[in-house]
């Protein structure tokens, strides 16, 4: 369905983030939807970008 384009750890927010490109009727911000990470399965969620903005 999908494949990863970009990952990483966010020191800011101390949590692993990810961008990817998914099938449009996943759009919906809020779905919940199953990766696979390293041969585990992990829940992920659609968030609106951009996800973080630091304060000024």
């Amino acid at each position: 369905m999908s494949f990863k384009i970009i990952d990483t750890q966010s020191l800011d927010l101390n949590k692993n983030i990810g961008l990817a490109v998914i099938d449009s009727k996943f759009e919906i911000k809020g779905t919940e939807l199953e990766i696979k990470v390293r041969k585990r399965k992990l829940k992920a969620d659609i968030v609106k970008t951009p996800f973080y903005k630091r304060d000024k």
